[in-house]
């Protein structure tokens, strides 16, 4: 997770994926909307990357575990969702 595609956001719709040394996966413990778990993670990431310093960005699976999100209810979530689609 480093230079040009630090902190680059992803929905993977497949049953599987394959990955390596600069891809992280995440799969929520509690129950998440992909579109809204989608967006916030791009919100965050873009907040990570704000804070790593150097010519390269590097986002280490250290700095992201750190990340805490709350998690509003799936109804909620689904709300929220909907207000941002209508933004894009």
């Amino acid at each position: 997770m480093y230079g040009a595609t630090a902190g680059k956001v992803a929905l993977n719709t497949l049953d599987s994926a394959t990955v390596n040394q600069a891809v992280l996966a995440l799969e929520p413990k509690e129950k998440f909307h992909n579109l809204f778990l989608f967006y916030l993670l791009e919100v965050e990431m873009l907040k990570a990357l704000l804070l790593v310093q150097g010519g390269q960005p590097n986002l280490s699976a250290t700095i992201i575990k750190a990340i805490k999100i709350k998690v509003p209810a799936l109804l909620e979530q689904q709300k929220n969702r909907y207000g941002i689609n209508q933004c894009r």
